[in-house]
C-alpha cells in the first residue's frame, strides 16, 4: 500500500467510527427522549392509583350522605308524629280551659 491509499483508508476507518459514534449519540437522545415521555402503562397505572385514593377519601362522605338520606325522612316523619300529637293535645287543653272558664264564669252569673 502506498501512503496516499492508507491515508484514504485511514479516512474512511475515522469517518467510520465517527458514523457510528454519531448514530450511538442519536441512540442515546432518543433513548433520553423516550424516558422523558411516560408509557402508556405507566399513566394507566398512575391514574388507577389516583381514581382508588380520591374513591377512599370520598366513601366516607358518601356513607354519611346515604345515612343521613335514610335518616332524614324517618326523622321527618318521627317529628311529624310528635308535632300532631302535640297539637291534639294542645286543643284538648283548650277545650278543658274554655270548660274551666265557663263554669267559672257560670258561678259568678249565679252570685250576681
Amino acid at each position: 500500500m502506498t501512503s496516499s491509499e492508507s491515508g484514504t483508508v485511514k479516512d474512511t476507518i475515522d469517518d467510520s467510527s465517527h458514523m457510528t459514534t454519531q448514530s450511538s449519540s442519536d441512540m442515546d437522545t432518543h433513548n433520553r427522549n423516550n424516558s422523558q415521555v411516560p408509557d402508556v402503562d405507566d399513566i394507566l397505572k398512575d391514574m388507577g392509583q389516583q381514581l382508588k385514593m380520591n374513591c377512599t377519601h370520598w366513601a366516607h362522605a358518601f356513607v354519611e350522605s346515604q345515612q343521613f338520606e335514610t335518616f332524614c325522612p324517618k326523622r321527618l316523619d318521627k317529628m311529624l308524629m310528635e308535632a300532631k300529637a302535640l297539637e291534639e293535645d294542645l286543643i284538648k287543653q283548650k277545650e278543658q280551659l274554655r270548660a274551666r272558664l265557663q263554669a267559672i264564669s257560670k258561678t259568678l252569673q249565679t252570685m250576681t
